[in-house]
């Protein structure tokens, strides 16, 4: 996967970075975009078709303005999609660790740190990237002590919940029992009182 030759051939200095997200099939894309807006160019990586262009009405950004006839160009020809399919290389490789599903996963990277990106593209925000395993497993353990704290005040509060409901039950149950009493026994042990009216 190129997104590192996409990179270096257009001189991009925005971050590229690679993503599958939602808006775009969930399959692999390359993003160009900024700290702010992460998807400004999104390129798919399986047939180099570009699925979001730069708005070059804003006339905002004056690289990306210039950036964007060029993609459209090469993904015309096939450059782009020559440019994808090229194995990226690598300076040197820096083990970095990410926090995945639980569990800690090691990568590699050419520089730490935000907003820098793994070989394979992603980026490394400060809170799930750390440069020793030693810090990914303290902040994983930290996470899991705020998603126990969190969990226990769930808990805590639907059963605070369900107390309220039983309480709220059982005066059900009395008003329902003293109809019931009134409506069989009454006839029998409840006598009425007579006023005189003389």
């Amino acid at each position: 996967m190129g997104w590192k030759k996409v990179k270096e051939h257009y001189g991009i200095k925005h971050i590229v970075q690679v993503d599958s997200r939602s808006d775009y099939g969930k399959v692999p894309c390359i993003l160009i975009g900024s700290p702010y807006i992460g998807d400004i160019i999104v390129i798919r990586i399986s047939d180099a078709k570009i699925l979001k262009r730069y708005d070059t009405k804003s006339r905002s950004n004056e690289l990306l303005m210039e950036l964007q006839p060029k993609l459209d160009e090469d993904e015309k020809n096939g450059t782009l999609k020559q440019l994808i399919d090229e194995q990226d290389t690598f300076d040197r490789l820096l083990p970095v660790y990410n926090i995945q599903n639980r569990r800690i996963v090691k990568m590699y990277c050419e520089n730490y740190g935000y907003p820098n990106v793994t070989t394979d593209g992603q980026l490394m925000y400060e809170n799930t990237f750390a440069s020793q395993k030693r810090a990914a497993r303290h902040y994983l353990m930290h996470r899991s002590k705020i998603r126990w704290h969190i969990w226990w005040w769930h808990v805590k509060e639907r059963f605070d919940r369900i107390r309220h409901e039983i309480r709220a039950f059982r005066w059900e149950l009395e008003e329902i029992w003293d109809c019931i009493y009134v409506r069989c026994w009454g006839y029998f042990f409840v006598k009425e009182n007579k006023i005189d009216k003389s």
